[in-house]
């Protein structure tokens, strides 16, 4: 049965990959960074759609919905983690063969339970679908 929500586990993001922490770092040690992500976030799908039949509407937007499990019970900035995100948000949607333009909206929910590794939840959703 097609399904229109879709949720993807993805590891915490690297700090070199807030935009906060990227200042004055040579372009090829984040290049390499974002590059992994991507990567990342590409395999990542493929196992999250893996023996499952999404059904996206190309003619909706796409929402999205993030899960944080911070490594260190520490607050982040919800701007910061957005962007931290993008390489992996770019590989998710490389997988899917869209372009990530189709997300009008990201809701981040950050849980209050500490995961020594930390832990992403990228949910992709669409209303009416």
């Amino acid at each position: 049965m097609p399904r229109n929500i879709a949720k993807i586990r993805l590891p915490f993001p690297h700090p070199h990959l807030n935009p906060n922490r990227m200042q004055g770092r040579h372009w090829g040690v984040t290049s390499a960074m974002k590059k992994t992500a991507r990567e990342v976030g590409y395999f990542a799908a493929m196992e999250a759609f893996n023996n499952h039949e999404f059904h996206f509407n190309h003619l909706l937007p796409m929402r999205v919905r993030i899960g944080l499990f911070s490594p260190d019970g520490l607050r982040r900035d919800e701007d910061n983690i957005v962007s931290s995100l993008k390489s992996y948000q770019d590989g998710i949607f490389d997988y899917l063969d869209w372009d990530d333009s189709a997300i009008r909206r990201k809701e981040v929910v950050t849980h209050n339970v500490r995961r020594p590794d930390g832990m992403i939840y990228y949910i992709l959703y669409q209303l009416g679908g």
